[in-house]
């Protein structure tokens, strides 16, 4: 008939592209009416804490502009609740409070602080603070991953108005790793590298959500648990040797050490591999791609064109179980006294080094996923779409083709069903 909405047809509705913004919806109790009146030394740090915010998304609600991010209706990354000298380039602690209350109300608003070695009073957020200790530019210990996604989910159950509040030090690295493993914990996307290009693009503008390799490694760690159905088991293995890639050039050629440590305690510490300013070139030269083969040249002095190796001494064994981490140390003396100054570090569990505990080879994920066509993980070809409605700036990156467009989550109607979006939702009376 004329008037029925036929595909094709001009009366047919349009579909519009799921966005980003349609994960961020304005909800909440407006238990103040008015806005919030900043004071004047708020005023004059603003700019200040939008500088130091740099790439990650900020959130303002009612007179308050924090460095805070919805990456669902339901989850919050937020940066540390600060005071004193720290609060004049980050957020306040009062301000936090005063966000979390206004938008959603006292005894609603479970806070995961992740900064090892910054405690505050849980009465600030109603006694609804619980703390995980994580180290800086570290990944956490894996076997914290697991609670913390049952304390989130508990929490999540009890109350459909009930949200979380996950901070750091930025509410980005450290905040991300636990952020996207609750995410794999509620199927939140089919893969978890999925999982982390959704979190780059809801928590920053330029895509770079968890980029340390070691902490996106442990999000696969988690992966692959939830996918086995495995029970966490640190193994206890011997380590022969540690071998290192394309050492970093430390002054005019390369002088490096190795620190090998479980948790806080140092097991190994190697001698300095030192490498002139001559012998460095040449093994620059020599650099394969991935996929070559590596047999070293005849007259190249080196172990391979690739490696260099610290091998343990057979008199000074050495055991790791579990959480290893290796220290990469820069060795070339300043002023004439050796310093030792940490450059890098890697982490890695023992579990997944041996295929037969985790039932498969492990797989780094950016390998087992990688990205097709130019593309990030969560694209998909479709119609063309106007610039106006893009999901995200891709300035500086790889561009999206004009026909892709981001999957919606196929787990984010579960996570926030209609029936807790109605609750969400009445005050304002606004439909999901």
């Amino acid at each position: 008939m004329a008037g029925d909405d036929v595909p094709g047809s001009s009366n047919a509705p349009q579909q519009r592209p799921f966005m980003v913004e349609d994960l961020v919806r304005e909800y909440g109790d407006p238990r103040v009416s008015r806005d919030h009146e900043a004071n004047a030394l708020d005023r004059m740090c603003h700019r200040l804490r939008k500088m130091i915010s740099q790439k990650r998304h900020r959130t303002v609600y009612q007179g308050i502009d924090l460095d805070l991010a919805y990456i669902t209706d339901r989850i919050i990354a937020v940066g540390y609740p600060s005071k004193g000298l720290e609060s004049r380039i980050r957020n306040t602690m009062a301000q936090t409070r005063e966000f979390l209350w206004r938008r959603h109300g006292a005894n609603h608003v479970k806070v995961f602080n992740l900064r090892g070695g910054f405690l505050y009073k849980p009465e600030k957020f109603d006694n609804n603070v619980i703390y995980f200790d994580m180290t800086d530019h570290h990944p956490p210990k894996l076997e914290l991953m697991a609670p913390f996604c049952r304390e989130a989910a508990l929490w999540l159950e009890a109350d459909p108005e009930n949200v979380i509040a996950v901070h750091c030090k930025a509410g980005k690295g450290r905040t991300g790793v636990m952020i996207c493993a609750f995410l794999i914990y509620i199927n939140f996307y089919n893969n978890p590298r999925q999982v982390l290009d959704y979190y780059s693009i809801v928590r920053t503008s330029n895509n770079k959500g968890v980029t340390i390799p070691s902490q996106r490694r442990y999000i696969y760690y988690y992966d692959c648990l939830r996918r086995q159905r495995l029970n966490y088991f640190p193994l206890r293995m011997e380590l022969m040797a540690v071998y290192l890639e394309r050492p970093p050039q430390t002054g005019r050629g390369s002088k490096i050490k190795i620190k090998v440590a479980n948790g806080s305690t140092t097991l190994f510490t190697s001698g300095v591999l030192s490498i002139s300013s001559e012998d460095y070139a040449k093994e620059t030269g020599s650099w394969k791609d991935d996929d070559d083969l590596l047999i070293p040249e005849c007259g190249l002095q080196f172990i391979s064109k690739r490696a260099y190796c610290f091998k343990i001494p057979r008199n000074n064994r050495v055991f790791v179980e579990g959480d290893v981490r290796i220290d990469l140390l820069n060795s070339d003396k300043i002023f004439k006294v050796q310093s030792d100054k940490k450059i890098g570090h890697v982490w890695f569990n023992t579990m997944f080094v041996c295929e037969g505990m985790c039932r498969e080879e492990f797989k780094y994920g950016d390998r087992k996923w990688p990205y097709h066509f130019c593309c990030t993980s969560i694209g998909k070809n479709g119609p063309a779409i106007p610039d106006h409605e893009r999901m995200f700036d891709t300035s500086g990156l790889t561009p999206l083709d004009t026909n892709w467009k981001i999957l919606k989550p196929p787990g984010l109607d579960r996570h926030v069903t209609e029936e807790s979006l109605d609750k969400i939702y009445h005050a304002y009376g606004i439909a999901p």
